[in-house]
C-alpha cells in the first residue's frame, strides 16, 4: 500500500501546475533591453525532443509551425515521428507498423498553444479535440476516466498547466529578464491549485560564456508542508471527481499522502537569441523523491528539445532585423 501511495504521490507531482513566472523579474534589468518576444512571423523549426520518463528513452522529431491569429500566436504540432524509442526494434516491420499508427494519433492529439503577442502563456483552447485524439491510443476505460475528470475545471486547469511547461521552459520563464554573465535572480511565484495556495521560492541565473545567445537556468524546489498541502489538494479534487459507484466521494482520500515526506525539484535550462527568444535548446527536468521513513522512491521526468529553425528563419540576422536593432554583444 505504501508503494502504490509513493507512486500516486509521484504522479500528482508531476503533473501540478508550474510555477508562473513572476512580472516582477524584470525588475532585474541591467540594461535597457529586458528579454521580449518577438519571434518573425511565420517562424517554423524542426524539433528534436529527447525524453526520459519512468526510466525509459525516447527521442521524437517534429515540426512545429506557427501562425497569426488576430493578436495572438498559434503554435501547431506536425508530422511527429519516434526517431529511437528504449527497449523497441524500429527496423522490425511489426513495431513500425504499430509506431506508425500512433504518431498518427500523437499528432492529432496534441493540441496547439495560443500565445500572447507578448510571449506569455493564453492557453490550450482545444483539450476536448486533444481528449478526442487520445481514443485510439488509451483503452477505453482509461478514456472515459480521463473524460470524466476533464470535466472538472480545476483539474482541466491541471492539464492546461502541464501544456504550459513546454512554452515555459522554451520561451516565457525567461521573458522579461536582463541578467549580464554570472548574474542570478531569486523570487516567489505563487500558485493555487483547487484552492490551496503555496509559495515556491525560484533562482534564475545566466549561465557564463554563452557568447552570441545567451543561456539560462532556473530551478526551484517544493518540499515540506507546502508540497504536501498542494498534494492533499490536489489528490482530493481527483478523488471527489472520480466518485465511488453509489455518488458518495470517496472518504479522507490524502490522508496517506499527507503523511509521506515530498520533494520536488524542477530545473530549466535554454539557450536562446537574445533578440527574438527563438530558442536553439531547452532542458526540463522535474525530480521527485517520496518517502515514508522506511523507503524512498525516486522519479525522474526529463525532456531536451534542440530546434532547426529552416527555411530562412535560421537567418538570425534577418529575424534580428525584423525583430528591431538591439545589440546582443550589450547583453
Amino acid at each position: 500500500m505504501r508503494r502504490s501511495l509513493q507512486l500516486v504521490v509521484a504522479g500528482v507531482l508531476a503533473c501540478r501546475p508550474a510555477a508562473a513566472p513572476e512580472p516582477a523579474a524584470s525588475n532585474v534589468v541591467v540594461d535597457d533591453s529586458p528579454l521580449r518576444f518577438a519571434w518573425p512571423e511565420g517562424a517554423h523549426a524542426t524539433v528534436t525532443e529527447r525524453v526520459l520518463k519512468k526510466g525509459r528513452h525516447a527521442t521524437m522529431r517534429y515540426r512545429i509551425v506557427t501562425q497569426r491569429d488576430g493578436e495572438a500566436v498559434l503554435v501547431y504540432y506536425r508530422d511527429f515521428a519516434f526517431v529511437d524509442f528504449e527497449g523497441l526494434d524500429l527496423a522490425d516491420p511489426a513495431v513500425r507498423e504499430q509506431l506508425d499508427a500512433l504518431e498518427r494519433q500523437v499528432a492529432g492529439a496534441i493540441p496547439p498553444y495560443r500565445i500572447a503577442a507578448d510571449g506569455t502563456w493564453l492557453g490550450c483552447g482545444e483539450l476536448d479535440t486533444m481528449l478526442d485524439g487520445l481514443a485510439g491510443i488509451l483503452p477505453a476505460d482509461d478514456l472515459a476516466t480521463f473524460r470524466t475528470m476533464m470535466g472538472n475545471a480545476k483539474i482541466r486547469a491541471v492539464v492546461d498547466a502541464k501544456l504550459r511547461d513546454v512554452w515555459q521552459a522554451w520561451v516565457e520563464g525567461w521573458l522579461g529578464l536582463s541578467l549580464r554573465p554570472g548574474e542570478r535572480h531569486q523570487g516567489n511565484s505563487r500558485i493555487e491549485i483547487a484552492g490551496t495556495v503555496v509559495d515556491l521560492p525560484y533562482t534564475i541565473e545566466r549561465l557564463v560564456g554563452d557568447g552570441a545567445e545567451i543561456r539560462l537556468r532556473a530551478t526551484s524546489e517544493l518540499a515540506g508542508d507546502p508540497a504536501k498541502a498542494m498534494i492533499g489538494a490536489l489528490f482530493d479534487e481527483f478523488s471527489a471527481t472520480l466518485q465511488t459507484g453509489d455518488g458518495a466521494a470517496k472518504p479522507d482520500a490524502s490522508a496517506g499522502m499527507r503523511a509521506l515526506e515530498v520533494r520536488r525539484v524542477h530545473l530549466r535550462e535554454a539557450t536562446l537569441d537574445p533578440v527574438t527568444l527563438l530558442p536553439a535548446r531547452a532542458f526540463n527536468r522535474v525530480t521527485i523523491t517520496v518517502g515514508d521513513g522506511a523507503k524512498t522512491t525516486e522519479s525522474i521526468e526529463s525532456h531536451e528539445w534542440t530546434f532547426d529553425w529552416n527555411d530562412g528563419v535560421s537567418d538570425r540576422g534577418a529575424a534580428r532585423a525584423a525583430a528591431g536593432t538591439r545589440d546582443p554583444a550589450r547583453r
